[in-house]
């Protein structure tokens, strides 16, 4: 038995940092050190490093067995009173990952520091972001898969979810944006908007918006729920109002504006709708142009047809080259090479 006993003394055990007691080759069970990082004795068990109770000083931390994450306390200096977090890493020193702490006005604020300036909030979001700066991923899945992407923002469960390196997008809503790898400048705001996109500078706003959308169409606006949802390639289209262009496929250079106005138009191109349900049923037709609510409402494959006022050209399906300007004006055309110009013009005649 050894007994030592002082007044003035006391007894120095082995000092080290955590990163070298956990580097120690294979440590004999009872082994005692004192860990510098920790500022705790600690003790090998025979299966794992525990730490003992720190000193006084530190006597405000909770941490794990091997010391490398711990919980504590700060109060006084610049910092005033604030909980701190610190996770573990390869070097065993634990880095400081969150720190819940008061403001100026002492309304608790949290911080996640990051050099990169990435935040991430939600299950597995940001899991794989090594390189990336400037991001912000808030909700399960968000870009969960960013590697490398700049400048992202994303916000709902799976939102930029398959996102690896593009840059400076925009997702709001559940899997707004989700399929998107490259693709950079896309704003998606909305349930499901943007949902298969990986393209660049397209915007879509509204739940499923640009739902289909996929590559190499540039110009494409949509908003509105369910605007332009089926739109894959079809280039240079303006979808605004709900379902507004909702089936357009391959159609280009079209311009919808108005509850589902031409809603049916699949590859139909150069159209202009403006109105409620105008060219609604518009599936091939091209050139045309119809202002009103319910002008050209039924129109399928008819070219180079104007009409401007309520349900001006009502009824017309395939009829080319036709002009009603008013009200009702050539309600009831079917044919071709017609004018109408006022309220109910030539409204019952029906022209070959």
């Amino acid at each position: 038995m050894l007994e030592v006993k002082s007044t003035n003394k006391g007894m120095l055990i082995p000092r080290m940092t955590g990163a070298q007691r956990l580097a120690i080759p294979a440590p004999a069970n009872g082994l005692m050190v004192f860990d510098t990082d920790s500022s705790a004795f600690a003790g090998f068990t025979g299966t794992g490093w525990v730490l003992f109770s720190p000193y006084a000083s530190v006597s405000n931390r909770i941490a794990d067995a091997d010391g490398d994450t711990w919980i504590h306390t700060q109060t006084g200096g610049a910092d005033g009173d604030s909980l701190v977090f610190h996770l573990g890493d390869a070097g065993g020193t634990g880095t400081t990952e969150m720190v819940l702490v008061k403001n100026f006005s002492n309304i608790a604020r949290l911080e996640l520091p990051d050099e990169r300036e990435n935040t991430f909030v939600g299950q597995h979001s940001g899991e794989h972001t090594g390189q990336g700066y400037y991001n912000v991923g808030l909700g399960a899945n968000a870009l969960h898969a960013n590697i490398a992407g700049w400048g992202n923002t994303a916000l709902g469960s799976n939102a930029l979810r398959l996102n690896t390196s593009g840059e400076y997008n925009t997702a709001v809503g559940r899997e707004a944006l989700h399929n998107n790898k490259l693709g950079k400048g896309n704003v998606a705001i909305g349930t499901g908007a943007l949902y298969k996109a990986d393209w660049n500078f397209t915007v879509a706003v509204g739940d499923s918006a640009l739902f289909n959308f996929f590559n190499d169409a540039p110009g494409v606006t949509a908003v509105g729920s369910k605007a332009g949802f089926s739109n894959a390639t079809g280039s240079y289209n303006t979808f605004i109002g709900a379902e507004a262009g909702y089936a357009t496929n391959s159609g280009a250079y079209n311009t919808f504006l108005g509850f589902q106005s031409g809603h049916s138009n699949t590859i139909g191109t150069y159209n202009t709708f403006l109105g409620q349900s105008a060219g609604f049923t518009n599936t091939v037709g091209k050139d045309n142009t119809a202002v009103g609510s319910e002008a050209l409402l039924v129109n399928t494959t008819g070219e180079r047809n104007t009409a401007v006022g309520r349900q001006a050209m009502l009824s017309n399906a395939i009829g080319v080259q036709n002009t009603a300007l008013g009200w009702h004006a050539l309600h009831s055309n079917t044919g071709s090479n017609n004018t109408g110009v006022g309220s109910s013009a030539l409204a019952s005649m029906i022209f070959c």
